[in-house]
């Protein structure tokens, strides 16, 4: 069975809200001490005391400024025994501040894209599980480097191998990962915005080409990779199958709001027929990617592949499934197996008249019908098993 998904990584930041009032117990600040903490029904107020919110939130403020100020003086006074020297403290000091400051900001951000990406990495893999994906693309994986702990995280086990391609500045980076007792790696292809393998598929060793994509935004990057890619397609034998993030739709169903055809969706239709790929029907969703605030919406995530797919495996279909903690939604090629329920057989009367027993009935009937002898007497039944 071939079995292929890809999922989309952007980071999120996600955290708990808390209710006014319910603060939870021994909360700590950025430096590890403890700030003043509400009690359970206290309404916003301290026990005891008539001070609200913004009075509390007030004093926070000044403490945290004054034992950064503390911290600030303590680092500078150390530095100046270790025989550093300014022509003004106080300067140096508000520095400091600066600097322990961004620092808590940081690390604030970090812990909160911490959790969403260890959020990410967990549907991936319960996703893998569930559809027992073979082959799994990631797009903007924002990563300069990947590990076997990473792999692991998305794929569940260590029975996997992978590739992956870094990021360029604050955007991009592709992840392909694969089970080995199915697709047998014989060469890996890069170009500037994909990362792909050649392989051997199954038992049957069927040569197969997978290239996972993200394509640039501007019109000039996308025609310079469409030719790219189909320079690459008939250059090489094969079956293949590219998935990925293209950045365009081929016509205005595939894009809400669309008015019209415009160049960018002609290019990138003509690319798809000239390399002689085939762009199946998304299944399941009309839209793989949603902005923030659900107005705007798209197909621009999508498996192509050759002709010589369908030989192999038959029937696939392109299923998108439901997103989650990103803005762009999975999609899932399969094999679609048809059960067209129980096969029917034959049944002459004639049969019944043969002289043997009922042991040697079959052997002699299977040899008589092989051989044209058998006539047809009576009524023709139909047996379902």
């Amino acid at each position: 069975m071939c079995r292929s998904v890809y999922a989309k990584s952007r980071a999120v930041g996600m955290g708990p809200k808390l209710k006014k009032g319910r603060r939870k117990q021994g909360k700590q600040d950025a430096e590890g001490r403890s700030e003043p903490s509400f009690l359970p029904g206290s309404k916003g107020k301290i026990a005891g005391d008539s001070v609200g919110d913004s009075g509390i939130q007030n004093c926070n403020r000044c403490l945290k400024k004054q034992m950064k100020m503390n911290l600030a003086v303590e680092i500078w006074d150390l530095a100046k025994k270790l025989g550093a020297v300014a022509e003004d403290d106080r300067e140096i000091i508000q520095r400091i501040e600066e600097m322990e400051s961004r620092d808590s900001r940081d690390k604030a951000e970090k812990a909160n894209h911490g959790s969403g990406e260890a959020r990410k990495r967990r549907q991936i893999r319960e996703l893998v599980k569930k559809e027992k994906v073979e082959f799994l693309a990631i797009q903007e994986t924002k990563l300069q480097a990947v590990d076997n702990s990473i792999c692991r995280g998305v794929w569940g086990t260590d029975d996997m191998e992978w590739i992956s391609k870094p990021t360029a500045g604050m955007s991009g980076g592709l992840l392909c990962v694969w089970n080995p007792k199915v697709f047998k790696l014989t060469e890996v292809i890069e170009g500037d915005n994909f990362i792909g393998v050649t392989g051997v598929w199954g038992e049957d060793k069927i040569l197969v080409h997978i290239l996972n994509i993200y394509s640039p935004c501007q019109v000039t990057g996308k025609r310079a990779l469409w030719e790219e890619l189909q320079r690459l397609i008939l250059s090489r034998n094969g079956n293949w199958c590219l998935a990925g993030d293209f950045n365009a739709v081929r016509s205005i169903e595939e894009r809400a709001g669309c008015k019209g055809m415009n160049v960018e969706m002609e290019e990138f239709g003509d690319f798809i027929h000239n390399a002689g790929l085939i762009d199946l029907p998304l299944v399941g969703r009309k839209y793989t990617w949603y902005n923030s605030n659900g107005k705007f919406m798209s197909r621009i995530d999508r498996f192509l592949i050759s002709e010589g797919w369908f030989s192999v495996w038959g029937e696939v279909k392109q299923w998108g499934l439901r997103r989650s903690v990103s803005d762009h939604g999975p999609i899932l090629l399969k094999e679609e197996k048809i059960d067209w329920g129980p096969k029917p057989f034959k049944f002459f009367d004639a049969w019944l008249e043969l002289p043997e027993s009922l042991e040697n009935k079959g052997e002699n009937v299977a040899a008589k019908v092989k051989n044209g002898v058998a006539e047809r007497r009576g009524c023709e039944h139909k047996v379902f098993p």
